[in-house]
C-alpha cells in the first residue's frame, strides 16, 4: 500500500494519466471484491488506498464546500508554494466530465487569497462499470488560473496525451495506438 501511494501521488504530480490509470486498475483488484458494484463511496475507497501517503505533506479534506459546491477530495500542501491538488469522482462518466464540474463549481476559488501560491492541479477520475476501466485527467494552473498543461488517459483504451492551448487548439503528443508496419 505504502508504494502503490507514494507511486500514485509521484504520478499525480507529474500530469502521468496513465500511470494513475494503471495503478487505480491495480488498487481497484486488490481493495474492491470482484461483485461489489462500483459506486461514488467505492469509488472514494479506493482514492484512501491509493493516496494514504500523501497525509505526509498535504492536508486533506473530503466532500469539502468550496466554490459553488462540494469537492470529493482536496490536497492542500502544507507548504503553499506546493501544489494544490483537487480531485473529483465520476461513475459512468468520463474523467473529462469530473474536471468540467470542477471549473464549472469553482472548486479552486480563494486558494490564493487562502495563501496558497503553487499551482493547482485539477483532477479528473472516471469509472465506466460497463466495460470496467478508468480515465484520468490532470489540468494543471498556475495559482492566477492560467491555463499550464493538461494530460488524460484511458486504462484500456489509447492513452493520449495532449497540451491544450486556452483557445482549445490541440496536438497530440503521444499514442500508444500506432502500429509499425513491417
Amino acid at each position: 500500500m505504502i508504494d502503490n501511494s507514494d507511486e500514485m501521488i509521484k504520478a499525480t504530480l507529474n500530469k502521468d494519466t496513465k500511470t494513475m490509470c494503471e495503478i487505480l486498475e491495480k488498487s481497484h483488484i486488490i481493495k474492491i471484491m470482484p461483485k461489489d458494484k462500483i459506486d461514488h463511496g467505492n469509488l472514494k475507497r479506493i482514492m484512501d488506498f491509493v493516496y494514504f501517503n500523501i497525509r505526509i505533506k498535504y492536508k486533506y479534506g473530503e466532500e469539502i464546500n468550496a466554490g459553488k459546491g462540494t469537492v470529493d477530495l482536496i490536497y492542500y500542501p502544507k507548504n503553499k508554494k506546493e501544489p494544490v491538488i483537487i480531485i473529483e469522482l465520476k461513475v459512468n462518466s468520463l474523467a473529462e466530465t469530473a474536471v468540467k464540474q470542477i471549473h464549472s463549481k469553482k472548486y479552486y476559488n480563494n486558494l490564493k487569497e487562502d495563501g496558497y501560491i503553487g499551482n493547482v492541479l485539477l483532477v479528473g477520475i472516471g469509472y465506466k462499470s460497463q466495460d470496467k476501466t478508468y480515465t484520468c485527467m490532470v489540468e494543471e494552473r498556475d495559482c492566477d488560473f492560467k491555463f499550464l498543461y493538461k494530460s488524460e488517459s484511458s486504462s484500456k483504451s489509447s492513452n493520449k496525451k495532449r497540451k491544450i492551448s486556452d483557445y482549445g487548439m490541440s496536438k497530440r503528443l503521444r499514442s500508444s495506438d500506432k502500429k509499425l508496419n513491417k
